[in-house]
């Protein structure tokens, strides 16, 4: 991988890492005035996580 590629997939992903902190408080903050619990919104996040887990691991071997 070319130093060009590295640093695009290194931005992308800290690019995505920091909208997901953004918006992660106000969800949970949302869902807490919503249903005057915590449990919904970290059970949202707790299940988008694991989704990403399994689709991660689906992804095929790649190719050399």
């Amino acid at each position: 991988m070319t130093p060009e590629k590295v640093g695009i997939v290194w931005g992308s992903s800290m690019t995505i890492a920091g909208i997901g902190m953004f918006v992660a408080p106000i969800v949970v903050g949302a869902s807490r005035d919503l249903f005057g619990t915590f449990i919904p919104g970290f059970a949202i996040w707790a299940v988008l996580s694991w989704s990403l887990l399994l689709v991660g691991m689906l992804l095929p071997e790649p190719s050399s």
